[in-house]
C-alpha cells in the first residue's frame, strides 16, 4: 500500500503506475465513484517499481495504531482541546513510519507470476498504461494514455507458449474484447531467458487480434474505416473476420 499522497501522485504522473485507491473520502462518503488513500499496487506493479527503484518497501509487523508515536498522540489531544471537540484533519503517516524496517519482496515466485511480470514490464516499456483486467476476463487492460482520460485499447491475455490455445477460449475472449471495442492481445514469454535469468530479461511476444474492419469511423462511401494501432503493436485487416500479427519484441516491427 502507498499511504503518501505525493508518492501516489508521482507513481501515476511520472512512472505510469496506476494502482487502485481503496480508502473512503471523508467529505464524500455517500458516493463510490471516487476513492482515496491508501493506494494498493498489484504484484506486477510492485515488482516493476522495485526493479526500477521507484519505491521502497517497508515492513509493518504491528498494527497501524501502534505506529503512532506518543508525541503525535499528545499533539492530537492538544489540538482537539483547542478546537473544542470539533473535527480536525491529521496526517495518516507520522514520523514513526521512518522507524519501520525495509521488507523483502518475494515475488514473482512461480513461472506464471514471472510471465505476468515480464509481459507487464514489456508493455509498460512501450509507453502503455496498464490496470487489472478482471472485469473483461483478461490479465491486464492496456491504455494509450491515463485511464482517467482514455478507454482501454487492448485486453491482454498472458499465455504459456508451451501450451496449446483452446479455440473456444480464443473465440469467446475475442468476441468479448471486440464487443467492447478493444483489441485482444495474446502475450507469452518466448523462452526462459537462460539459466538464472531475471524475470525482466525474459523475451516477450505479442499477437494482436482485431475485427477485419477494425473499430474505425464510417467513410464517405459507407465503408468501415480502420483504427490506427498503438505504437509497437500493429494489426492488419484481412479476409475472414479477424486478423493476427506477431510483433517483434526487439524492434516493435510487425511481421
Amino acid at each position: 500500500y502507498v499511504w503518501c499522497a505525493e508518492g501516489a501522485r508521482q507513481l501515476r504522473q511520472d512512472y505510469r503506475i496506476v494502482g487502485s485507491m481503496l480508502g473512503v473520502l471523508t467529505k464524500f462518503r455517500q458516493q463510490t465513484s471516487l476513492s482515496g488513500l491508501p493506494l494498493e499496487l498489484s504484484m506486477e506493479e510492485v515488482a516493476l517499481s522495485q526493479k526500477r527503484g521507484w519505491i521502497r518497501l517497508l515492513q509493518t509487523p504491528t498494527g497501524t495504531q501502534n505506529l503512532v508515536a506518543p508525541p503525535v498522540i499528545e499533539d492530537l489531544k492538544a489540538r482537539l482541546a483547542e478546537k473544542g471537540g470539533q473535527r480536525i484533519e491529521v496526517p495518516i503517516v507520522s514520523e514513526a513510519a521512518a522507524q519501520v524496517d525495509e521488507a523483502t519482496w518475494q515475488h514473482p515466485r512461480s513461472t506464471e507470476e514471472r510471465a505476468r511480470c515480464a509481459v507487464f514490464a514489456d508493455l509498460h516499456s512501450r509507453g502503455l498504461w496498464l490496470t487489472g483486467g478482471t472485469k473483461f476476463g483478461c490479465n491486464f487492460l492496456a491504455y494509450p494514455g491515463d485511464p482517467l482520460v482514455y478507454h482501454a485499447q487492448y485486453t491482454v491475455h498472458v499465455r504459456d507458449a508451451r501450451e496449446p490455445i483452446d479455440p473456444l477460449m480464443l473465440a469467446a475472449s475475442g468476441r468479448a474484447s471486440h464487443a467492447a471495442r478493444k483489441h485482444m492481445l495474446l502475450s507469452c514469454v518466448a523462452g526462459d531467458g537462460g539459466p538464472g535469468a531475471h524475470w525482466s530479461e525474459l523475451p516477450v511476444r505479442h499477437v494482436s487480434l482485431a475485427p477485419e474492419a477494425g473499430f474505425g469511423r464510417i467513410t464517405e462511401r459507407g465503408e468501415p474505416g480502420r483504427q490506427e494501432p498503438a505504437d509497437g503493436l500493429g494489426q492488419e485487416g484481412g479476409a475472414g473476420g479477424s486478423a493476427a500479427v506477431t510483433v517483434d519484441d526487439d524492434s516493435g516491427r510487425a511481421e
